[in-house]
């Protein structure tokens, strides 16, 4: 993967001076290529959607309304040590799935901190294969390739420590939002008033089956900026929600990225800390409710139901059984979701 693409520079060039116009020749001469190069970028990017207008003699301008979603949006937004440890930034208009793009990636990239952006997923996938919802222009989908130090029985924790960067990132974003409004469902979900609008989705290899070391992590990570009724399936609206009510200003979706990537990493080293720990444990939606827990799926043959009863050291969620309710068990797995008493 490569960032130094010439649709990639002159999109940033362009969205550098939006609503300015840019001569052919100026960016050209900017960009060391040919006004015959230009023409034929702009060409293309206007065939993916870009907004560009041009004028004889004045050259070419971007739209005061377009979103453009580019690295250089994104780095200008990140914080200096954030900034050298996400050591390269892909944005994409279009994607299979990030994370996937990542894994095939991981042996090529040295060390960590590739993250790919894509503002739309033909094929994005939730925990368990399910497939995830990432329709172009109301959210955000991207990924990160990390290189962590602990084993992969540990995964879980980087996951809960991602979980607590994407809630503080909605409400940094939304200052409509208060602090602790976005709340975590046990184990990658976040909720704003009973609805999904993100879903955290971690993979990864061992690089020996003996030692337990992570060879690689690939933090996968979707937002949902709005939801747009003309364009959400029938089954997810009930359940579905967004940061915002409404479609956002243009430039919302780098703000969101960057965002996260400046808190997940503020303790993407530390995701054990006692700090993490406290706010994904004050987060939780669903301490103190009666809910179903299944293993993998929720099929009735696998499904149990309990209390959910706090978190645990490991951010394991800790449950109470009702056909065992003497005991506090933790869950390594599973899923569980809330369930009203019959």
């Amino acid at each position: 993967m490569r960032t130094d693409s010439l649709s990639s520079k002159v999109l940033s060039a362009l969205n550098a001076k939006k609503g300015e116009y840019v001569s052919g020749q100026e960016l050209a001469d900017s960009l060391n290529v040919t006004r015959a190069a230009i023409w034929k970028t702009i060409k293309k990017l206007r065939e993916d959607g870009v907004e560009i207008v041009g004028a004889p003699n004045k050259g070419y301008s971007l739209s005061p309304d377009a979103d453009v979603l580019d690295a250089e949006s994104i780095r200008a937004k990140l914080d200096s040590e954030s900034n050298a440890f996400y050591r390269e930034i892909v944005c994409k208009k279009e994607t299979g799935s990030t994370n996937t793009d990542l894994k095939g990636q991981s042996s090529s990239f040295q060390g960590e901190g590739l993250v790919l952006v894509a503002e739309r997923q033909t094929a994005g996938r939730g925990r368990f294969g399910r497939s995830f919802f990432s329709p172009q222009g109301a959210g955000v989908y991207f990924s990160v390739l990390l290189r962590p130090k602990f084993d992969a029985a540990d995964v879980g924790v980087l996951t809960s420590a991602a979980a607590v960067a994407g809630a503080r990132a909605c409400e940094i974003i939304n200052p409509r939002l208060k602090q602790g409004q976005v709340k975590i469902k046990w184990v990658n979900d976040l909720y704003l008033n009973d609805k999904k609008i993100c879903g955290i989705l971690t993979e990864g290899a061992a690089s020996s089956l003996e030692t337990g070391k992570l060879d690689y992590c690939v933090l996968g990570v979707g937002f949902n900026l709005y939801v747009d009724p003309a364009r959400t399936p029938d089954e997810l609206k009930k359940t579905v929600g967004g940061i915002f009510a409404k479609r956002p200003k243009a430039g919302t979706r780098a703000a969101l990225v960057a965002a996260f990537l400046n808190e997940f990493y503020s303790f993407h080293s530390q995701a054990s800390s006692r700090d993490v720990l406290n706010e994904y444990r004050a987060r939780q939606a669903l301490v103190g409710e009666r809910i179903a827990v299944a293993s993998p799926m929720f099929e009735s043959k696998n499904i149990r139901y309990a209390t959910a009863v706090g978190v645990d050291d490991s951010f394991r969620l800790l449950v109470s059984y009702e056909d065992d309710p003497d005991n506090i068990v933790p869950l390594n797995s599973g899923e569980v979701r809330a369930s009203k008493a019959p």
